[in-house]
């Protein structure tokens, strides 16, 4: 089933990571107190010229607020938070452009293993932005990894928390090459007993590897 998955298919990875966020919370990396993913949204904005970067990946919350979720392989704080800023810009206008609303918009940075620190606010007088930090170099991927093996070996059931870390094992601290954990994530995502959430599972590797340019042969199938 996952043979016809790949980063360049955007509409059949869009369809599987919409399911695995759906009713999801970011709790598993210790973001407390977000409400639930309601919907995956798509990423075009307007004003978005060719040489300009989108915003990774946006999310529809329960509440009716926006998740921003941002991949970084750096802290440039102010730069990226500036970028950040822009992205939030365009949201609004997309929003009030398309419904007359004005969306809360909420931001969650995940930062690869190679970030052990980082600040969340850019402050520049009445305008500002203030992000939320996910540090992946704080979760030991060798050790998720070992886990969630286990009980594939077992035939036993992930939970939804543990098929969100196996997602984002290629990011985390291990003792491997990023490139040897892509492998090693989807070769263990192509062993879960429910093909639905092989490809879920493998869907969202796929993206957050190719958001951190990770090399394209590293996670092919």
């Amino acid at each position: 089933m996952t043979e016809g998955i790949s980063y360049h298919n955007k509409d059949v990875l869009f369809k599987f990571l919409s399911e695995l966020y759906k009713d999801a919370t970011l709790d598993a990396f210790g973001i407390q107190g977000l409400p639930k993913i309601s919907q995956l949204l798509p990423t075009a904005m307007p004003k978005v010229q060719a040489d300009e970067r989108r915003s990774d990946t946006q999310f529809l919350l329960d509440d009716g607020s926006v998740l921003m979720l941002e991949y970084e392989s750096d802290n440039r704080i102010d730069e990226n938070h500036i970028k950040y800023l822009d992205y939030a810009q365009r949201i609004l206008d997309r929003e009030y452009q398309e419904g007359k609303v004005v969306r809360a918009i909420r931001l969650v940075v995940i930062y690869t293993s190679d970030v052990v620190s980082v600040g969340e606010r850019l402050n520049a007088g009445d305008i500002g932005v203030q992000s939320r930090a996910v540090l992946l170099s704080e979760h030991n991927g060798d050790v998720i990894l070992e886990k969630i093996s286990d009980k594939i070996k077992r035939d036993e059931p992930l939970t939804h928390e543990e098929l969100i870390k196996l997602s984002f094992l290629p990011l985390m601290n291990s003792t491997k090459s990023r490139e040897e954990m892509a492998r090693e994530s989807i070769n263990l995502a192509r062993n879960i007993p429910d093909e639905r959430e092989q490809v879920q599972v493998i869907a969202v590797i796929l993206t957050v590897t190719d958001t951190v340019k990770l090399p394209s042969e590293a996670v092919s199938l």
